[in-house]
C-alpha cells in the first residue's frame, strides 16, 4: 500500500505520487477470457493491450466486459474488447484536475505519461484511498482520528 501522508496538497501531490507504475499488459490477439483471468488473478481493474513495437493501443476494463455482454456482443480478443483511443495524463498533473478529466471522459482508468512514454496508471480506487487524507488537509476543523 502506497503512503500519501506528508503529501504537500497544495503544490505536489501530482499523478507521479498517486500512480501504479505497474501496468498490466496484453497482446491484442490475447483471448477475452485470458484477459477475464489476467484481471481476477491480480485483482485489477483493467489491462492495457499493448501492439509489438510497445505502444499501449487501448485498455480492456470491467466495464468493457459488462458493456458486451449487454449488448450481447461476441467478441473473442483483447482488441475487440478495447477502449481506444487511451486517456492519458501528464505526470505533473495535479489529482484534482485528473479526478475531474476521469469525471469529464466517465472513466475509470487514466495512464500517466512521462516524457511521451506511459509511466503508469491511476484508478479511481487510487483517487478514492486518498479522499481522507486529502479531507484531513483541507478543512481546519477535521478530527484528528486513531491518535
Amino acid at each position: 500500500m502506497r503512503e500519501y501522508a506528508g503529501a504537500d496538497w497544495n503544490i505536489n501531490f501530482d499523478a507521479s505520487l498517486l500512480m501504479n507504475p505497474e501496468i498490466a499488459t496484453v497482446p491484442p490477439e490475447t483471448s477475452v477470457s485470458e484477459v477475464a483471468k489476467l484481471m481476477i488473478e491480480k485483482n485489477i481493474g483493467s489491462v492495457a493491450v499493448v501492439a509489438e513495437d510497445g505502444k499501449i493501443i487501448g485498455i480492456v476494463t470491467d466495464r468493457d466486459f459488462t458493456r458486451c455482454a449487454a449488448m450481447e456482443k461476441h467478441v473473442s480478443k483483447a482488441v475487440e474488447l478495447m477502449s481506444s483511443p487511451v486517456i492519458t495524463v501528464d505526470h505533473r498533473e495535479n489529482v484534482l484536475d485528473i479526478a475531474r478529466k476521469m469525471g469529464d471522459y466517465n472513466i475509470r482508468h487514466i495512464f500517466v505519461e512521462r516524457d511521451g512514454e506511459i509511466a503508469g496508471i491511476i484508478s479511481l480506487r487510487d483517487i478514492l484511498k486518498i479522499i481522507p487524507e486529502a479531507i484531513y488537509c483541507y478543512i481546519p476543523h477535521a478530527e484528528k482520528k486513531n491518535k
